[in-house]
Formats: C-alpha cells, sequence, structure tokens
C-alpha cells in the first residue's frame, strides 16, 4: 500500500506517554500516544525495514498474540461460567475484575467461596496484597 512503517521506541513511549493525562495502560492510549508522536514529534520515531521477510515474521508474531488473547478470554469465560455455577453473588464481585494479579491470587489460594469464607476477610486481604503490594486493596471494598 505504500506506507511506511516506523517504530516508537519504548523509553520513548514513557516519556512521551507522561504528556499525555490517564495513567491507564490501555491499547487506546498507546494508540494515541504513538499518534500523536507520529504527529508533533517524527524524529523520535524509528523506520522499520517492511521486507517481505520482515512482514512474514510480524504476520507470525501477530497471529501468536492473537491466539493468546482469544485463550485467555475463553479461559477467563470458563471461570466466570464456573463461578457463576457454584456461587452466581461471588462471580458478580469477582467476575469482572478477574484478570488482575489479585483476584486471581484469591481465587488460586483459597479455591471457591467455602475457602474465601473460611479464609476471613484478613487473609483475603493479606492474599490480594501479597499478589498485587502496589494496588493495595481497601478494606471496606472487595479487590
Amino acid at each position: 500500500m505504500g506506507i511506511e512503517v516506523a517504530y516508537l521506541p519504548g523509553l520513548a513511549m514513557r516519556r512521551i506517554a507522561d504528556l499525555h493525562p490517564g495513567t491507564g495502560k490501555t491499547g487506546a492510549r498507546d494508540a494515541y500516544v504513538i499518534a500523536d508522536a507520529a504527529r508533533t514529534l517524527p524524529h523520535t520515531l524509528r523506520r522499520v525495514d517492511a521486507g517481505e521477510e520482515t512482514l512474514a515474521e510480524l504476520k507470525v508474531l501477530v497471529g501468536f498474540d492473537d491466539d493468546l488473547a482469544g485463550e485467555a478470554t475463553r479461559l477467563s469465560n470458563r471461570i466466570r461460567g464456573l463461578l457463576t455455577q457454584v456461587h452466581p453473588a461471588l462471580e458478580r464481585v469477582l467476575g469482572p475484575r478477574l484478570a488482575t494479579k489479585q483476584v486471581l491470587a484469591l481465587i488460586k489460594t483459597h479455591g471457591g467461596p467455602q475457602g474465601m469464607a473460611t479464609a476471613g476477610k484478613t487473609r483475603l486481604l493479606r492474599t490480594a496484597t501479597k499478589a498485587n503490594p502496589r494496588r493495595q486493596p481497601s478494606p471496606s471494598t472487595p479487590s
């Protein structure tokens, strides 16, 4: 198609992202930062050789990434389905946060609703905090 392909190195990406509002790491935010860098700071981009061999390698990587994303979605949906069958209220609390380190650690360590009820609030908070110390849950809200 005649479109030039370029790459924004990680360090430059982080520094430019710091200039934009928001702190979340989302694909949409990353795309905006990259597009804005291409528009306003084209010297920060590195040209990528888009030869046939490179394109073939990129297609393999993208396919692998798509496969992994599909598998992660499938597993998440399977766990949510099982939680809905076992304890619908627990699924309502944990389901939307199922991909977080904290919720995965709670399920791995304490199992289902019986294990979590037996563990108690203090142990659950300790498990969640240990799984992701940067994002400590508040005692009044579920992690």
